[in-house]
């Protein structure tokens, strides 16, 4: 885990971000074959949820609901503030990597 600021970032946290900013919109089963490349297992469904609850928590994500005939469907989307976080924890990558 990493903590910036009040942030936690555990292991899934920036591929669903980024999951996220490239598809505008993701269901939950859209994020289940999502792989650590730690141990190159999938999130469990509790690990993913948390994730998408601390997305949630600290803005960088929103839950959206849509009615339709077959029910409630669930999905999520990257805020404004997720895209810059996003961003600026990929620039700060490049330098740190470019320092090596």
């Amino acid at each position: 885990m990493t903590e910036i600021g009040n942030i936690k970032l555990h292991e899934g946290t920036m591929q669903i971000l980024e999951e996220m900013k490239k598809l505008r919109s993701v269901r939950f089963k859209d994020l289940e074959n999502l792989t650590n490349p730690r141990t190159k297992r999938k999130y469990s469904p509790n690990t993913l949820s948390n994730r998408l609850k601390e997305l949630e928590k600290y803005g960088l994500a929103k839950e959206t609901i849509v009615k339709s005939d077959k029910g409630r469907i669930i999905s999520y989307i990257i805020t404004d503030n997720g895209i810059q976080f996003l961003d600026t924890i990929k620039k700060a990558e490049n330098i740190i990597g470019s320092k090596k």
